[in-house]
């Protein structure tokens, strides 16, 4: 029987492209022994951001709009250096999709002031699949067989 290891991390272990790029080479290194099941956080600072932008929009304030541009921005430069060029094209239109959704879960929220759990759940999740998708990446950089699910 095969052995599975399980690796969690962290959002500061995620902060920018760099540091997704180490995880990567954790993962590599830890694959060669096991298989490797990966568990990510969003990158440092976006469940925060996320929080404070579905807060803001609950309470009709249009400061969220900000929030969520600063966001969106953080994620560029991981999106522009760790996705590989022929997976480019796949992983930011997944990307703009899911920023959409967010833009319009937000919008939502705004309109009729109020942000139930099941809302912010949905939210938040937006950092874990933007985090899984740049990792996925890194690892098919790094010549690794990786699927973000």
């Amino acid at each position: 029987m095969t052995q599975l290891t399980v690796l969690k991390f962290g959002g500061t272990s995620l902060a920018s492209a760099e540091r997704i790029s180490r995880v990567a080479q954790i993962v590599i290194r830890a694959s060669e022994d096991a298989r490797v099941a990966v568990v990510v956080s969003a990158m440092g600072g976006v469940t925060s951001d996320l929080i404070e932008a579905s807060d803001l929009a609950a309470q009709g304030d249009e400061a969220y709009l900000a929030v969520l541009d600063r966001v969106i921005a953080l994620h560029e430069e991981p999106l522009a250096s760790l996705v590989p060029e022929r997976d480019r094209e796949r992983v930011q239109a997944a990307y703009h999709a899911w920023a959409e959704e967010l833009e319009n879960r937000l919008h939502g929220i705004a309109l009729v002031r109020e942000c139930s759990r099941r809302t912010l759940d949905a939210v938040l999740a937006f950092g874990e699949l933007v985090s899984s998708a740049l990792l996925a990446s890194a690892l098919r950089q790094s010549g690794a067989d990786a699927e973000a699910v």
